[in-house]
Protein backbone atom coordinates (compact mmCIF):
# COMPACT_ATOMS: atom_id res chain seq x y z
CA UNK A 1 0.00 0.00 0.00
CA UNK A 2 1.52 3.61 -0.65
CA UNK A 3 2.46 5.12 2.47
CA UNK A 4 1.44 8.40 1.89
CA UNK A 5 -1.97 6.46 2.43
CA UNK A 6 -1.48 4.41 5.11
CA UNK A 7 0.20 8.14 6.85
CA UNK A 8 -3.14 9.42 5.89
CA UNK A 9 -5.57 6.90 7.26
CA UNK A 10 -3.70 7.14 10.81
CA UNK A 11 -3.64 10.94 10.94
CA UNK A 12 -7.69 10.14 10.49
CA UNK A 13 -8.09 7.65 12.79
CA UNK A 14 -5.99 9.54 15.72
CA UNK A 15 -7.99 12.31 14.62
CA UNK A 16 -11.61 10.98 14.87
CA UNK A 17 -9.95 8.98 18.55
CA UNK A 18 -8.62 12.38 19.69
CA UNK A 19 -12.74 14.30 18.65
CA UNK A 20 -14.23 11.17 21.02
CA UNK A 21 -12.31 11.91 23.71
CA UNK A 22 -13.05 15.43 23.78
CA UNK A 23 -16.43 14.59 23.68
CA UNK A 24 -16.54 12.39 25.75
CA UNK A 25 -14.85 14.52 28.54
CA UNK A 26 -17.48 17.81 27.48
CA UNK A 27 -19.96 15.39 28.17
CA UNK A 28 -18.69 13.97 31.32
CA UNK A 29 -18.25 17.54 33.19
CA UNK A 30 -21.05 19.28 31.31
CA UNK A 31 -23.62 16.91 31.93
CA UNK A 32 -25.16 17.66 27.94
CA UNK A 33 -28.70 16.76 27.48
CA UNK A 34 -29.89 13.58 25.70
CA UNK A 35 -31.59 15.28 22.86
CA UNK A 36 -27.93 17.06 21.66
CA UNK A 37 -25.77 13.59 22.23
CA UNK A 38 -28.72 12.09 20.20
CA UNK A 39 -28.44 14.74 17.48
CA UNK A 40 -25.05 14.85 17.73
CA UNK A 41 -25.26 11.09 16.62
CA UNK A 42 -27.42 11.20 14.19
CA UNK A 43 -25.27 13.70 12.29
CA UNK A 44 -22.34 11.14 12.55
CA UNK A 45 -24.50 8.38 10.98
CA UNK A 46 -26.20 10.14 8.21
CA UNK A 47 -22.77 11.93 7.55
CA UNK A 48 -20.03 9.01 8.36
CA UNK A 49 -22.08 6.17 8.09
CA UNK A 50 -24.15 6.69 5.42
CA UNK A 51 -21.46 7.44 3.20
CA UNK A 52 -19.63 4.36 4.01
CA UNK A 53 -22.79 2.47 3.39
CA UNK A 54 -22.92 4.09 -0.24
CA UNK A 55 -20.59 1.51 -1.47
CA UNK A 56 -22.03 -1.32 -0.76
CA UNK A 57 -23.98 -2.07 -3.32
CA UNK A 58 -20.72 -1.97 -5.62
CA UNK A 59 -19.36 -5.09 -2.90
CA UNK A 60 -22.67 -6.40 -3.55
CA UNK A 61 -22.21 -6.75 -7.39
CA UNK A 62 -18.29 -8.11 -6.76
CA UNK A 63 -20.02 -10.70 -4.61
CA UNK A 64 -22.79 -11.92 -6.70
CA UNK A 65 -22.68 -10.72 -10.30
CA UNK A 66 -20.96 -13.86 -11.27
CA UNK A 67 -23.34 -16.06 -9.04
CA UNK A 68 -26.84 -15.22 -9.74
CA UNK A 69 -28.53 -13.91 -13.04
CA UNK A 70 -30.83 -11.62 -10.86
CA UNK A 71 -27.98 -10.62 -8.06
CA UNK A 72 -29.36 -6.99 -7.62
CA UNK A 73 -32.82 -7.72 -6.93
CA UNK A 74 -31.76 -10.75 -4.26
CA UNK A 75 -29.13 -8.37 -2.58
CA UNK A 76 -31.11 -5.22 -2.41
CA UNK A 77 -34.13 -7.15 -0.79
CA UNK A 78 -31.73 -9.01 1.74
CA UNK A 79 -30.47 -5.58 1.87
CA UNK A 80 -33.34 -3.96 2.76
CA UNK A 81 -34.77 -6.71 4.72
CA UNK A 82 -32.04 -6.73 7.08
CA UNK A 83 -31.95 -2.99 7.42
CA UNK A 84 -36.38 -3.42 7.91
CA UNK A 85 -35.78 -6.04 10.97
CA UNK A 86 -32.45 -4.39 12.71
CA UNK A 87 -34.95 -0.81 13.07
CA UNK A 88 -37.59 -3.39 14.52
CA UNK A 89 -34.97 -4.95 16.84
CA UNK A 90 -33.58 -1.27 17.79
CA UNK A 91 -37.25 -0.62 19.18
CA UNK A 92 -38.38 -3.70 20.47
CA UNK A 93 -34.96 -4.27 22.10
CA UNK A 94 -32.71 -0.78 22.10
CA UNK A 95 -30.35 -2.16 24.48
CA UNK A 96 -29.62 -5.42 22.76
CA UNK A 97 -29.99 -3.56 19.49
CA UNK A 98 -26.85 -0.96 20.61
CA UNK A 99 -25.02 -3.61 21.86
CA UNK A 100 -24.77 -5.91 18.93
CA UNK A 101 -24.44 -2.93 16.73
CA UNK A 102 -21.40 -1.64 18.42
CA UNK A 103 -19.79 -5.13 18.68
CA UNK A 104 -20.78 -5.72 14.79
CA UNK A 105 -19.35 -2.06 13.78
CA UNK A 106 -16.60 -2.38 15.36
CA UNK A 107 -15.39 -5.53 13.36
CA UNK A 108 -16.98 -4.55 10.91
CA UNK A 109 -14.91 -0.95 10.77
CA UNK A 110 -11.29 -3.06 11.96
CA UNK A 111 -11.41 -5.69 9.13
CA UNK A 112 -11.99 -2.91 6.46
CA UNK A 113 -8.92 -0.83 8.85
CA UNK A 114 -6.83 -3.81 8.57
CA UNK A 115 -7.39 -4.56 4.81
CA UNK A 116 -5.72 -1.72 4.37
CA UNK A 117 -2.94 -2.38 5.99
CA UNK A 118 -2.19 -5.94 4.77
CA UNK A 119 -0.78 -5.90 1.40
CA UNK A 120 -2.22 -8.34 -0.71
CA UNK A 121 -0.23 -10.18 -3.23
Amino acid sequence: MNYNLKKNLNSINIYFLFLISILAIINFFLDIPSEYIYFFCFLLIATVGVSHGAYDGRKGEKLFYNKFKNWRFIFYFVYISLTIFVLIIWYLKPLIALITFLIVSALHFGKEDLEIYLDKK
